[in-house]
């Protein structure tokens, strides 16, 4: 029975055999050497070969129907599928118009992939890539390691560095001391090297130079911790003695402050070392200091006890004042005054604020405690119309320049780092006492030529004097008035609010606990003028009893005080005494003046009465 299969006539290109690969789908899985040629044709049966010879038509003889045992030709790189003329010849038109394809055509599969054959494996230019990309990584990853090889390198050429210099250092200035010798210690030195062998000398350079060695390391940064931990039995120096032996605790530097401040320091230690620290010791207190110190134990005690009602006021006054406040509730009542002064959130470390907020800040310290920290302000009467009131500005009330006060305060008060704002503060305080020159001379001007200050006086005034453009101001010290604008316009106001709430804070420490004693004795020098640095707490409280309330404070001292009449004599014939010597520097007084003046004075019969109390 003929062949299904059409006759191919070798004329025209065989069919697909794509339905003959069938076979190959589900049934086996291709290997890969089979997947690797799955491109190449089918083997020809018998029966068609015979049909072919039989016809006497031409074999075929493309690759296709090539039989498997005959040898093929590869072709070349470049070239197309078929190359050979003799194929191109024999195969016809068609057969040559596929040889004619593109290099790029020629390279791919003449044949259709079956439908279920397995997908072709991936190129080869991908491990190429994999492998740039490792070789990629593994430079980045050396050259991470070189960098921070390099980095620790220079970190320790630095310390290497800068230990060379510290021991360069240490040992110039050994080398100056020792230059620096008497010529005695010398000459002693210089007579058993005639005479002695060199061992002994050589055992002394030894010693000095292990000494000095030491003495370097412990110039070092290193050395100077080590130095602190060491053992008593391990100071071999006197440098480092006094290191172990330095003042580290609070009540040592507190301590050491007072004594400091008890020596004379316009004598000359070299000179008089006695004189030097007991001068002050040795000179008696004042008369006006004994008498306010003996007023202050009188009011005290009479104010202790039983009272009439005319003085009950004061006496609540100075209970309340020495209750011993606890530390939790003195810190709310600190906060709560701030707060009231316009100063909450102090200190102040971000520049947030505004001018008027210290202007605000300003007036109400100079409403609520009478504290005028950046200028004193006042209603007076005009001096050529006297029911015309008017405004005076004077310069302020500075504190004393201590520097330990200031410290104080913030590190007690600030929870972060106060250094940088305790500096910023004293260096305002500094500018401002520096423009105060105490010598006044008054000029009459207008509230429009001093204008800056405008914000501040409707703030502490506003309600007591109706102010305008044209309002007369009473300016006491002009040059400072010109001076206080340019120092306000260069400082930053967290500055300025921060050196305000430390005004009000060292106004109120008499009332605190006793860690703020160092700004209470600030304050204490303020009222009393006397340096000292333990004031009793019932001292501190009767001062301020009376800065409070002055009338009350002069009532109950009248009713309950009794004086000694000799202190106040003695405080009497002392002014006396002062006003007579001081004849001497008024230089715009003349010669036959001066005489007379001294000559009335020392006349002058100064007696003290007091007025008995009624009975």
């Amino acid at each position: 029975m003929p062949s299904a299969e059409p006759k191919h006539d070798g004329h025209r290109a065989r069919p697909s055999f794509a339905g003959r690969s069938t076979s190959l789908g589900k049934s086996q899985a291709p290997s890969p050497k089979r997947r690797a040629n799955r491109s190449l044709p089918l083997a020809v049966d018998a029966a068609s070969s015979r049909r072919s010879a039989s016809t006497g038509q031409p074999r075929c003889r493309r690759e296709c129907c090539a039989p498997r045992d005959a040898p093929r030709q590869r072709p070349g790189r470049g070239a197309s599928l078929h190359s050979d003329s003799s194929l191109v010849r024999g195969a016809g038109p068609r057969l040559a118009a596929t040889s004619r394809r593109r290099p790029s055509e020629s390279d791919a599969a003449p044949q259709q992939t079956p439908r279920h054959a397995a997908q072709p494996p991936p190129p080869q230019e991908i491990l190429p890539q994999a492998t740039s990309q490792g070789r990629s990584g593994t430079l980045f990853a050396f050259a991470v390691a070189a960098f921070v090889l390099l980095c620790s390198g220079a970190i320790s050429a630095y310390y290497v560095w800068y230990s060379h210099e510290e021991f360069a250092r240490q040992h110039t200035a050994r080398s100056s001391l020792v230059a620096q010798l008497p010529q005695t210690t010398t000459t002693e030195l210089q007579a058993p090297l005639l005479v002695a062998p060199q061992a002994p000398p050589v055992a002394e350079l030894t010693t000095e130079a292990t000494t000095s060695r030491r003495e370097m390391y412990f110039g070092t940064p290193l050395g100077r911790r080590r130095a602190l931990k060491l053992r008593p039995e391990e100071e071999a120096t006197p440098e480092l003695a006094s290191r172990r032996r330095r003042c580290l605790t609070r009540f040592c530097q507190e301590r050491s402050d007072a004594v400091l401040s008890a020596l004379n320091w316009t004598v000359d230690p070299c000179a008089d070392f006695e004189a030097f620290t007991c001068s002050r010791r040795q000179q008696a207190p004042p008369a006006d200091a004994l008498l306010a110190e003996q007023l202050e134990r009188e009011l005290y005690l009479s104010l202790s006890s039983k009272l009439k009602p005319e003085v009950w006021r004061v006496e609540g006054l100075l209970e309340e004042c020495l209750r011993s406040p606890l530390p939790q509730a003195s810190r709310l009542q600190l906060r709560a005054l701030l707060r009231d002064l316009g100063l909450y959130g102090w200190p102040f470390r971000a520049d947030t604020q505004s001018r008027g907020d210290v202007w605000k800040a300003a007036a109400l310290l100079f409403r609520h405690l009478a504290l005028a920290p950046l200028m004193g302000v006042a209603v007076a009467p005009h001096p050529r119309n006297a029911s015309q009131p008017l405004v005076a500005l004077d310069e302020p009330q500075l504190l004393a320049q201590e520097s330990h006060a200031l410290d104080a305060a913030f590190k007690q008060y600030t929870p972060g780092r106060y250094v940088e704002l305790a500096e910023r503060v004293g260096d305002f305080s500094s500018r401002l006492s520096q423009i105060v020159t105490g010598r006044r001379a008054a000029r009459l001007s207008t509230l429009r030529s001093h204008a800056s200050f405008a914000p501040f006086l409707a703030l502490a005034v506003g309600d007591l004097v109706r102010l305008q453009e044209r309002t007369p101001l009473l300016v006491r010290c002009e040059r400072f008035a010109r001076a206080l604008k340019a120092l306000l316009h260069a400082t930053r106001n967290r500055d300025l609010l921060n050196y305000l709430g430390y005004r009000a804070l060292v106004h109120v420490s008499p009332l605190l606990t006793e860690e703020a004693r160092p700004l209470s004795a600030v304050r204490m020098l303020q009222i009393t003028g006397r340096r000292r640095y333990g004031w009793p707490r019932w001292r501190r409280c009767v001062r301020l009893a009376e800065r409070a309330a002055p009338e009350l404070m002069a009532y109950a001292l009248a009713r309950a005080a009794q004086l000694d009449r000799l202190a106040g004599l003695r405080l009497a014939r002392d002014l006396a005494a002062a006003v007579n010597e001081s004849l001497g520097a008024f230089g715009w007084l003349a010669d036959a003046d001066r005489r007379n003046a001294r000559t009335l004075l020392a006349a002058l019969d100064v007696q003290v009465c007091l007025k008995a109390a009624p009975l």
